[in-house]
């Protein structure tokens, strides 16, 4: 039974534990034929242990996203082992904030539009 670190039932969660607790926890489930699973990985841009965020270049954060490389590199090669593979599962990983790309995307987009309107009068009609 999977508990959180209180000896409540369940998934513990959206923060607290490493990449590699997450995935460890999900291989656990597709090892016991549990069909869908679904984990919550935290952010690598934040310190994890001092709650501090980081960004590109900083030690912690190069530290940070090297233990995510390994911890999806066991991930993987513990199912493969396990005979659980792209050959017969579907893996579906997405990010979750990313809706912050999209509007970045979406303000880029209307600057080049009005740039390109005020150079092109044809465009401003």
């Amino acid at each position: 039974m999977i508990t959180d670190g209180h000896g409540n039932v369940g998934f513990p969660g959206f923060g607290g534990i490493s990449a590699a607790q997450s995935l460890a926890y999900v291989a656990a489930m597709q090892e016991h034929g549990v069909p869908v699973t679904v984990a919550y990985i935290s952010d690598a841009h934040d310190d994890h242990k001092t709650g501090l965020a980081s960004g590109p270049g900083q030690t912690d954060y190069v530290a940070q996203l090297a233990a995510y490389n390994r911890a999806w590199g066991g991930f993987f090669t513990r199912l493969a082992d396990d005979g659980i593979t792209p050959a017969n599962t579907l893996f579906v990983i997405t990010a979750d904030e990313g809706d912050t790309l999209l509007v970045v995307r979406r303000a880029r987009r209307i600057a080049m539009e009005s740039t390109l309107r005020a150079r092109t009068p044809r465009l401003a009609k």
